[in-house]
């Protein structure tokens, strides 16, 4: 046999939608979770239902961004379009070349999950509906992050070791910030809250390890 490194989390989930056209052990916006909740008004599947009114809506997306592109088109002017995905699904953006010059066409590049925030069209009828996004503005769920949360909460359970919160310990050492810590202590019925003195950096590589170590939904941000 031939000795192999294991795929990563996010190398399993590549794969698996490049086979069969969806993910099946996750998705890669579990570990954004708390973000979409925060930071989103509407999901993808939601848009549909939204009122066809003759002034558009505005909503907030958290997602990736996919099959984007920035192109001339035929006046000489510059656009950008692509699709957004949430956990619930897909929709088409269009940015036309005055939001573009604006916001950035750098933006549209991004492979870490997005705000998007636009204004709604809606087209045709309750049982063929087309809805597109006119965006506004584009911004990294992770500069949100760091500016939105100023508290997290590690939620240690009776199954975690001391090998676990020690692992805990040296990452936070490596990742000074400016969220305040905590730890929620779980054994069985009792829970046990205590502020410990360090600050951290919510990075995305930051909390995507803390899920490795203390599994997925260990923590809590405010």
């Amino acid at each position: 046999y031939v000795t192999a490194t294991p795929w990563t989390e996010e190398e399993v989930l590549e794969n698996e939608f490049a086979l069969i056209g969806y993910f099946v052990s996750g998705h890669p916006l579990d570990h954004y979770r708390q973000e979409c909740e925060r930071f989103a008004s509407h999901n993808t599947s939601a848009l549909i239902h939204l009122p066809d009114e003759r002034k558009r809506i505005t909503v907030t997306l958290c997602g990736f961004l996919k099959s984007t592109s920035v192109r001339t088109t035929k006046s000489g002017s510059k656009m950008a379009s692509g699709l957004l995905e949430d956990l619930y699904g897909q929709v088409s953006f269009v940015c036309f070349e005055k939001t573009l010059m604006r916001i950035g066409p750098e933006k549209f590049a991004y492979q870490a999950p997005v705000i998007l925030t636009g204004s709604v069209k809606i087209e045709g009828e309750e049982d063929a509906r087309k809805v597109e996004i006119f965006v506004d503005n584009i911004e990294l769920v992770s500069d949100a992050r760091q500016r939105a949360f100023a508290n997290v909460q590690f939620i240690i359970e009776q199954s975690h070791s001391l090998e676990d919160i020690q692992k805990l310990h040296t990452l936070i050492l490596n990742h000074p910030g400016r969220a305040q810590c905590y730890l929620k202590f779980r054994y069985e019925d009792v829970d046990a809250d205590m502020k410990i003195p360090f600050q951290v950096a919510l990075t995305d590589d930051f909390l995507k390890k803390v899920d490795l170590i203390l599994g997925l939904e260990s923590y809590v941000m405010k």
